[in-house]
């Protein structure tokens, strides 16, 4: 049995003495809403299809280290299951090739956790997080979105839409989206487009008007997303990110992405100190890709650990 599967367990199974005495119709930050928000991040990691068994590699950077021994025993995993022994509600899995889904409906908060498919070679991170951005029309104005962040989204919106549609016994129930690193970026991309019209002649010039009715977003260490309007004026996520960790560095500033507006720096101990982040420099992140320590701040359980502290969990 995975040690840090059994560790994760013991973490959600006290989830709901957070979950019950947090006010989820506030939209304010704060660190108890940010540690549940990260044990929630984590599910989507451990929702594994068999395609990323079978094409799984040891090579590539995998920001969780409870998928990476999972995976590692050629094996699928349902995270429904997983919730389910954690008796946190009733809960459903949309997989595409480029994005996973998990959606825990609780009774008093839904949380709709996502992540990427594609992992990355640490050779590649450079290339992938340079990728352009893409105009995306949202009604009638046009919004700048990393291009792979966006299709994920738009391949994903309308199936989510609809299973939440299907489930959802009380339409008053906030909903959070959610995500780590790459799935930060694309809870970041869903909670600027949801309630809106859009689409783009990047991928698919077909309009998608489905709703997710999304309350907040909560993301950590996510990659910038997008240009200045559409993370400033579409709404973005309060995200949190460990000073240590490179990712939330990329893709540079000169390329037109820019941070979204309420940032949270996590400290060792469990410090959270709200503010913007100071600008490091190419040597500061060619430091962190070739000692790998941005690396091992990028892990979702050093997330967790941190958040878990500043809440006493730990």
């Amino acid at each position: 049995m995975s040690k840090t599967l059994e560790r994760f367990k013991r973490e959600l199974g006290s989830a709901w003495r957070y979950i019950n005495n947090i006010d989820w119709t506030d939209h304010s930050f704060s660190s108890e809403k940010a540690y549940v928000c990260a044990l929630f991040s984590k599910t989507a990691y451990l929702e594994i299809p068999e395609f990323e068994v079978k094409h799984h590699s040891g090579a590539k950077v995998i920001p969780c280290l409870t998928y990476q021994e999972l995976v590692s025993r050629r094996t699928s995993f349902k995270a429904g299951n997983l919730l389910r022994e954690a008796d946190l509600g009733n809960s459903f899995a949309v997989v595409r090739n480029g994005v996973v889904a998990v959606c825990t409906m609780t009774g008093g908060v839904i949380f709709i956790a996502l992540r990427g498919t594609r992992l990355l070679h640490i050779s590649d991170w450079m290339t992938d997080l340079r990728i352009a951005l893409a105009q995306v029309h949202v009604g009638n104005i046009v919004a700048d979105f990393h291009s792979g962040f966006y299709t994920a989204v738009q391949d994903c919106f309308e199936a989510v839409a609809r299973e939440i549609a299907l489930r959802q016994a009380r339409p008053a129930v906030p909903v959070y989206v959610v995500g780590h690193s790459l799935g930060g970026a694309m809870a970041g991309v869903a909670f600027g487009l949801d309630g809106k019209s859009f689409h783009s002649r990047h991928h698919f010039a077909r309009t998608i008007s489905a709703r997710w009715g999304l309350h907040s977003a909560y993301s950590f260490g996510m990659p910038r997303y997008g240009g200045k309007f559409a993370v400033h004026s579409l709404g973005s996520p309060l995200h949190v990110y460990n000073r240590e960790d490179l990712v939330p560095g990329l893709p540079p500033r000169n390329l037109g992405y820019e941070e979204v507006p309420e940032e949270y720096c996590l400290h060792d101990g469990g410090r959270i100190a709200p503010g913007p982040r100071v600008r490091q420099g190419l040597p500061w992140l060619l430091s962190g890709i070739l000692s790998t320590k941005g690396v091992r701040y990028h892990l979702i359980e050093r997330y967790i650990r941190r958040l878990g502290a500043s809440v006493h969990a730990y």
